[in-house]
């Protein structure tokens, strides 16, 4: 008996010592907690507390989650996911309950959160060894990418509100967390819709088509409200080349994810941006097995590329930095040459057995 009462004892301290306790406060504005730690109290923000999808799709962002944590009287911000508690590193980390939420951590792009099922789910934070749960909402809009305006407003009628944009090359802007980039001569004239239905709900109309969506609480005196204008012309030139790495970033990572492609936690911009190349030339988006040593006849120069191509005596390889190099055959090392002739005589068979 002693014994079960000692266990028991003990399973309530360790219960105390990583749990949390949820401050109720009607005052927070929508998608924001506090709760009571060891450390102080954490403040968690959620872009939105409730996230939404095109019919069919995924909901893709940054930065969804952030934190501050109030200790003796002091708001910390973390650093690379550390909040320097009077000299103590404290770790905080976010996960999801399930798979449908997938969480990229890459300090390359800040964070990347991919919304996939529709239903209530949670995020797990972790504070050191206090483990929160932050409820999440995921909803599925009724229409899809692309689809006509016309099935937009046969669904839900006409906007509660609506707000055009302009954005033209070279800019690139981020309006209610979607990110325009326009290419030369194809400016991106958008409006912006939401519905008193679906509370934090932005639905992006362009070409009379739905192009994208996105959920976000508007919070005054927050750097979202202020003019994107404003904020780009106080960037330093730094600033605007890693806030363009960073968007160049998600671009890729987006389309790799929507492709089906598993990418590793953490690869850099400059691997994305390979294995993208590959994957718009037909072939597998895994650099690392295609990635060789081609060396020159000499055995004294050699480049490390993909051979993605070869005909009429000349070679073509993709080297590490996405740039494409067109090399005579008769250059080549005697190996990497036989490699290629190999490569000539498969590509020749699988077109007969193709034509059959």
């Amino acid at each position: 008996m002693a014994k079960t009462t000692v266990t028991a004892i003990l399973f309530v301290v360790l219960l105390l010592a990583t749990t949390e306790t949820c401050i109720a406060d009607e005052k927070l504005p929508p998608g924001r907690t506090q709760h009571k730690t060891p450390h102080g109290v954490l403040t968690v923000t959620l872009k939105s507390p409730i996230v939404y999808t095109l019919r069919g799709g995924h909901s893709n962002t940054t930065r969804f989650v952030t934190f501050t944590l109030n200790h003796d009287g002091e708001t910390l911000r973390p650093d690379h996911d550390f909040f320097n508690v009077d000299g103590n590193p404290i770790k905080v980390t976010v996960t999801s309950i399930d798979n449908s939420i997938a969480i990229d951590d890459s300090p390359t792009i800040g964070g990347f959160y991919s919304f996939k099922k529709s239903g209530k789910t949670a995020f797990v934070v972790t504070l050191g060894e206090t483990r929160i749960e932050v409820p999440v909402e995921i909803r599925e809009l009724p229409y899809g990418q692309y689809d006509n305006v016309d099935a937009v407003i046969k669904a839900d009628g006409f906007p509660t509100s609506k707000a055009r944009h302009f954005v033209s090359w070279p800019d690139l802007e981020t309006i209610d967390d979607i990110v325009y980039k326009p290419g030369p001569g194809n400016p991106a004239s958008i409006e912006h819709w939401r519905y008193e239905k679906y509370p934090y709900a932005v639905i992006a109309i362009r070409g009379g088509s739905v192009a994208d969506c996105s959920s976000i609480v508007v919070r005054e005196s927050e750097p979202s409200a202020v003019d994107p204008m404003l904020m780009s012309m106080e960037l330093t030139p730094e600033e605007k080349q890693a806030d363009k790495a960073r968007a160049d970033g998600i671009d890729l990572l987006t389309k790799l994810i929507i492709a089906g492609v598993d990418v590793p936690t953490g690869t850099p911009t400059a691997k994305l941006k390979l294995m993208v190349t590959l994957l718009d030339m037909g072939r597998s988006p895994d650099p690392d097995g295609q990635m060789q040593n081609i060396t020159d006849k000499s055995g004294k120069h050699s480049v490390r590329a993909i051979i993605v191509a070869a005909g009429d005596g000349e070679v073509v390889l993709l080297k590490e930095d996405c740039s494409k190099v067109t090399l005579p055959m008769n250059k080549l090392s005697d190996k990497d040459r036989r490699q290629v002739v190999d490569m000539i005589r498969e590509r020749t068979r699988a077109e007969r057995l193709g034509n059959r």
